[in-house]
């Protein structure tokens, strides 16, 4: 294992987090819009069903791969792992320059691997949930599922609140393994993943412009 592998691994999972928080975002963002689009969602009410689904499908999918427990899987657990094999790897500070000037700081793995321990610990619980759900609802079609969706969603209950604070934690972590051996960090979401805004506005003014053609005929 070498210090390159480790900052490919990372940067490719923290891809894998940015895409996720792209699945959530644009899915709130459907939802928090639906009352204000209302006609546009009307309008093709088949596309949009099926692309919300679509969207939480993905998004559960993955959101279980990220935290695989399994050593074929890429995933923060195997990166964790990874990295309290390799600690030599990592240095003990890290520098920079401001304004002209160059400054050090202390930089300790040992600590960023003991908090990520205690996170993986403290949501540990909404981790097995996820890959529940992932197994009956969204991966195989168990027929309890199908019987009683309400009472397998229940017994394996998982907030979005609880989604927001795993892909921060992912993010966190992989930051800061980047952080030690770049000195850089990444975003956790694109900047433009919640553009579907302005394809909202112009089908909106499409069908505003419509009804007023068909008005005037």
């Amino acid at each position: 294992m070498t210090r390159e592998n480790i900052i490919e691994y990372a940067e490719a999972l923290h891809y894998r987090v940015r895409i996720i928080n792209s699945y959530r975002r644009i899915y709130k963002h459907l939802c928090d819009k639906k009352e204000q689009y209302n006609d546009v969602l009307n309008f093709a009410p088949t596309y949009f069903k099926l692309t919300t689904r679509a969207l939480v499908h993905d998004l559960m999918v993955e959101m279980c791969k990220l935290f695989e427990n399994d050593k074929q899987v890429m995933s923060i657990i195997k990166l964790y792992n990874i990295c309290e094999q390799n600690q030599s790897i990592f240095p003990v500070t890290r520098s920079f320059e401001r304004d002209g000037k160059k400054e050090e700081y202390a930089f300790s793995i040992h600590e960023v691997l003991l908090i990520t321990k205690e996170n993986l610990e403290h949501f540990n619980k909404a981790i097995l949930n996820l890959k529940n759900q992932r197994d009956l609802i969204w991966a195989h079609s168990d027929k309890n599922h199908i019987i009683s969706p309400n009472i397998v969603e229940k017994g394996t209950p998982v907030s979005w609140g609880e989604i927001e604070d795993l892909l921060q934690f992912a993010s966190d972590f992989l930051n800061q393994l980047l952080l030690g051996l770049t000195n850089n960090i990444a975003l956790p979401y694109f900047a433009n993943d919640t553009d579907i805004e302005l394809l909202f506005e112009i089908a909106q003014q499409g069908l505003a412009q419509e009804d007023k053609t068909y008005g005037q005929a």
